[in-house]
C-alpha cells in the first residue's frame, strides 16, 4: 500500500537477484526521509480525532508532457470527480515533498503531514486507504466508508 513494507520489498529484490533479472525501477529502493514512499496512484488519509478525510493522487508526468516531464506529482482532490478533480501542489522527490511556491497553507500543511505520514498512522492519528473498486460499477472508491464496504454511495442501493 503506502508505506514501503521493506520486507517485502527486500524479499522482491532477492527474488529479481536470484533470477538474475533486472528489478522494474517500482521495486527498487528509493531513499526517502518522510516516509511518503508510494507507488503512483490514489490514497486517503482519514484523521482519527475529526473523521475528515482528504484523497491525494501520486502520479509520474509523462516524459513528453508539457510540465515537469518525469517528475512524480502530488494532487488533492477538490471536487466531487475522484478520477479527475485533482490539483497539484507538489513533487514527490527522492529527498521529501517539494510544495510549489503557489501552493496554499493547506496544501503546505498536508504535505507536512504527507512527510511524517508513517509517524502519524503508527500513532494511530491517522488511517491511509488505497482507492479501490466499487464490486458492482467498478467506479473508483476513495472515501474510508466506501473503501471498507467495496461498493460506492450509487451502487449502495442496488442488489448485488
Amino acid at each position: 500500500m503506502l508505506a514501503a513494507d521493506n520486507a517485502t520489498r527486500e524479499q522482491l529484490l532477492e527474488a529479481f537477484r536470484l533470477a538474475g533479472v533486472e528489478p522494474p525501477e517500482e521495486v527498487k529502493p528509493t531513499p526517502y526521509r518522510g516516509g511518503l514512499l508510494t507507488h503512483n496512484g490514489v490514497f486517503t488519509v482519514k484523521s482519527i480525532a475529526t473523521g475528515e478525510h482528504r484523497t491525494f493522487m501520486v502520479r509520474t508526468q509523462p516524459d513528453d508532457a508539457k510540465f515537469a516531464p518525469g517528475k512524480r506529482v502530488l494532487s488533492l482532490l477538490r471536487g466531487p470527480d475522484n478520477t479527475k478533480d485533482y490539483t497539484g501542489f507538489a513533487f514527490v522527490e527522492p529527498d521529501g515533498i517539494k510544495v510549489w511556491a503557489k501552493a496554499n497553507d493547506k496544501c503546505r500543511a498536508y504535505a507536512a503531514m504527507l512527510e511524517k505520514l508513517s509517524e502519524h498512522s503508527a500513532a494511530g492519528r491517522v488511517e491511509v486507504y488505497a482507492a479501490t473498486r466499487c464490486r458492482v460499477c467498478n467506479r473508483t472508491l476513495t472515501t474510508p466508508e466506501s473503501v471498507e464496504s467495496g461498493i460506492g454511495p450509487v451502487c449502495e442501493g442496488r442488489s448485488v
